[in-house]
């Protein structure tokens, strides 16, 4: 893959980093970060790691916006040495590859946005990035420049999909592993016996599988070295009545 110097600087450096930190080079990658329907007020915020970039999406007047705040604390391009520690590190001020990403932030997460201000800053250092939706998934890509389209699979339209139930949980093992394990799982137990069901990667981090009419999807953020905050999902066109029950995807073991 040919390198854009634009993004040399969105590239991690040894210096700083913590042990943990994700040393993958995500520039150039569409990534699978989040729901739109989860921003559902204009100046909402979605915490949206990105191996070691502190990325974050905001819904705004013009539509969706995804950033990265470039200041040197409030949004950290690497894992500074400081935030190190045997557990996982809340940090109110930015999101990184070793702290654990929240939900979204808004008029009810987040009242007084006192907590926004640490992805937004005073707007003088956003870096903005490429955004993507299929259907109600989206997609950030960490670069400075035009990005190829997202690859979309065939045969599979979300067009007009919603999200019928969704459950966010705190799970073991590397962000890349996991979409594929919480897929497979919940379609295991909700799929007749004997009956074959295909999973597909979409992007790295973010994994759908077909239910009949309705689409299963697993997106997942890291949450430490060693662990993985993962979003199923359960899509459904509203016109069509899913067989399945949409409070089992928060029943269910992943």
């Amino acid at each position: 893959m040919s390198v854009v110097i634009g993004d040399l600087v969105l590239r991690s450096s040894s210096t700083g980093q913590h042990p943990s930190a994700d040393f993958e080079d995500w520039t150039q990658k569409w990534v699978g970060v989040g729901l739109a329907s989860e921003l559902t007020e204009v100046g909402a915020v979605l915490p949206a790691t990105i191996g070691h970039h502190a990325v974050h999406v905001r819904r705004t007047e013009d539509g969706l916006q995804a950033a990265l705040n470039a200041r040197p604390f409030g949004g950290c391009v690497s894992i500074p040495v400081h935030c190190g520690s045997t557990r996982n590190v809340r940090c109110p001020q930015r999101a990184c590859a070793f702290s654990e990403d929240g939900g979204v932030l808004d008029g009810t997460t987040d009242p007084t946005g006192a907590a926004r201000v640490g992805f937004l800053g005073d707007g003088r250092r956003v870096v903005r990035f490429p955004v993507a939706q299929w259907g109600p998934l989206l997609f950030v890509n960490v670069t400075m420049s035009s990005p190829s389209p997202l690859s979309i699979p065939g045969g599979l339209s979300l067009d007009d999909m919603e999200v019928l139930a969704s459950a966010r949980r705190l799970t073991s093992g590397n962000w890349l592993d996991t979409p594929l394990r919480a897929v497979s799982a919940v379609v295991t137990a909700l799929s007749p016996g004997g009956t074959t069901i295909d999973v597909t990667t979409v992007a790295p981090n973010l994994a759908v599988a077909r239910l009949g009419s309705d689409v299963l999807v697993a997106i997942s953020r890291p949450a430490g070295y060693t662990r993985s905050t993962v979003l199923c999902g359960l899509l459904s066109r509203a016109a069509t009545s899913t067989a399945i029950d949409p409070q089992s995807i928060d029943r269910l073991r992943w």
